[in-house]
């Protein structure tokens, strides 16, 4: 104890035992503040660049139309939002063939949280074989232009 105090009484060696001290409650201050900031955000930051609006249909088989030859079929669609703010979205199809769709209703729009918007089209097989149609959304924020390589319904 002796040698603890007699290192303390020098000028310099007591403010280098401040420094070394702040360091440490410093240093034990910034883990235990990153350990709570982590276990308290469980990755929420991350969900927020994801958009959340699913496709879901009766008529769709794994989000696919399967039409036979010559075949006219009215198809209605829901858009969910599976988000905590609004959305939007826009619905487009993929197909080898030629398919014609004409729509009832609003095909892309804007969804509020846990809102669902429900789409009508007819589509319609003008040849004489089976055709397959994918159609999917497409998801984006408000005011941003959804584009896509598919056809747009």
């Amino acid at each position: 104890m002796n040698k603890l105090l007699s290192f303390l009484s020098k000028p310099g060696n007591m403010v280098f035992s401040l420094l070394v001290m702040f360091a440490l409650v410093v240093g034990l201050l910034k883990v235990s503040f990153s350990y709570y900031i982590e276990d308290s955000t469980n990755g929420t930051q991350l969900k927020l660049n994801a958009i959340d609006n699913r496709l879901s249909s009766n008529d769709l088989k794994n989000g696919v139309l399967y039409l036979s030859p010559y075949e006219s079929k009215a198809i209605t669609m829901s858009v969910t939002s599976y988000n905590e703010f609004e959305s939007a979205y826009k619905l487009f199809y993929e197909c080898e063939n030629d398919i014609t769709i004409e729509k009832f209703t609003d095909y892309d729009g804007i969804l509020g949280a846990g809102e669902t918007d429900k789409i009508t089209v007819l589509v319609a097989n003008p040849n004489n074989y089976k055709v397959e149609a994918k159609i999917f959304v497409e998801n984006g924020y408000i005011g941003n232009s959804i584009v896509s390589d598919y056809n747009a319904i």
